[in-house]
């Protein structure tokens, strides 16, 4: 008989765990699907995302608050498109455009400045005779062997250059030897930037052809979906769930950035909890804020620290969940050396439990959801998973891409951490 009971605990735990990972692939795959247009400000993507967010807050019994806020945002919805010497370059794979570029439409000639023309002063010389018909190709490669000083010269040419407003150029067209890693912005500057990791050969004359069409917007409604789960002893403290369900958007009508592990699968693991802590309520009252405009600067979260609907003084502790869809390597924990007891009682469960491979400790780091509230005084800790796909901020950040390893126990750990308070 016991073993009987044994098998049938061991396939209820299966069947649970299949159930949970299953929920998860479907919100991610759903959040990171081209109908939300990369959850940006571009065909509606931003708002598409928070419909669904809304209505799956209300599937599990949930009362959902908005919190509207505006914001400005330079946008690419149409034209995208460079080419070479009659070679087509393609948006997103083989290039992508400065998050704060102008429009920009023509045929231009291109002036090259390698690294030695930039140390030597040639470059400056360069700059002097161009004009609105050129663009400046600039080299960021092969500067391994420079030294200290001529790499600090080097940035400091670009940075200055991105600033530029006393010479004539049309635009830059940047170099690089890494991979290309998009963003979203506030602002629109003069002249445009492209920057690629397509090699191509050198020739004597270079030519471009260029359309790049933006729209920025002033004044953008977007807004944080917040929800909460009524504690059973105090009702009036509250356990704070986060995660940040906008992404990068649109850069062209046909190219989106998916955002599957950012941050789709820490809006999983968050409505994963939801759906757990509605039916099985915990002593503290469980907060639940999906965020927007996470990428424009945490403007979602900073709006709500400074606007509480829920007072900061009455979050027992919060918790930001980023980039959960990994986990083969188990999780990192910013704030660990500052909060030591909670992220001991952490450690502990895990030891126990045996729910992940590591917990890695982590300091201070300003770098998402959490800093806001911290800034604040809530104690807080932001998450995220390590191991798995590398993809970030381009075009690869799939749904098929993540083995969710760790998600499961990732969210038993939570709910036996939120056990300890």
């Amino acid at each position: 008989m016991k073993s009987k009971i044994v098998v049938l605990l061991l396939f209820l735990c299966i069947e649970m765990k299949a159930q949970n990972n299953a929920y998860a692939k479907e919100v991610i795959s759903k959040l990171s699907s081209a109908r939300m247009s990369g959850r940006g400000y571009v065909n509606n993507g931003i708002n598409k995302a928070a419909k669904y967010l809304e209505k799956e807050f209300k599937l599990h019994g949930i009362a959902v608050t908005r919190q509207w806020f505006g914001i400005s945002v330079n946008t690419f919805p149409s034209k995208a498109s460079l080419e070479i010497n009659d070679i087509r370059f393609e948006p997103g794979t083989d290039f992508i455009i400065e998050p704060a570029s102008c429009e920009i439409k023509g045929k231009f000639n291109i002036i090259e400045i390698k690294p030695s023309d930039i140390i030597s002063g040639a470059a400056d010389k360069k700059l002097a005779i161009v004009s609105s018909n050129d663009f400046l190709l600039l080299h960021m490669t092969n500067t391994d062997s420079l030294n200290d000083l001529q790499k600090r010269i080097i940035t400091m040419f670009r940075d200055n250059l991105a600033k530029d407003t006393g010479h004539n150029f049309a635009g830059v067209i940047e170099f690089i030897s890494g991979k290309l890693t998009w963003g979203i912005s506030s602002q629109c500057f003069e002249k445009p930037w492209i920057i690629t990791n397509r090699a191509f050969k050198p020739c004597n004359e270079y030519t471009a052809v260029i359309n790049i069409k933006n729209r920025y917007l002033e004044d953008k409604r977007t807004r944080n979906i917040i929800g909460y789960c009524k504690g059973k002893m105090k009702p009036d403290s509250f356990v704070v769930f986060t995660a940040h369900y906008d992404h990068l958007g649109l850069m062209g009508k046909d190219t989106y950035f998916p955002g599957a592990n950012d941050n789709a699968s820490g809006i999983a693991l968050m409505l994963s909890l939801m759906r757990y802590f509605a039916v099985h309520p915990s002593d503290y009252s469980i907060l639940f804020i999906a965020t927007s405009a996470e990428e424009l600067g945490l403007v979602g979260a900073s709006y709500y620290a400074q606007y509480p609907l829920f007072d900061l003084s009455k979050m027992k502790f919060l918790i930001n969940f980023d980039l959960a869809g990994t986990g083969e390597e188990g999780i990192t924990v910013v704030n660990a050396s500052v909060f030591k007891d909670a992220f001991q009682r952490l450690t502990e469960i895990n030891n126990k439990e045996k729910l992940l491979p590591d917990i890695k400790s982590r300091g201070e780091a300003c770098n998402s959801d959490h800093c806001p509230f911290y800034r604040q005084g809530v104690p807080c800790f932001y998450i995220y998973t390590l191991g798995g796909s590398k993809a970030y901020h381009d075009i690869y950040d799939k749904a098929e891409a993540l083995s969710l390893a760790a998600f499961e126990n990732y969210t038993k750990l939570i709910i036996k951490f939120v056990e300890t308070f």
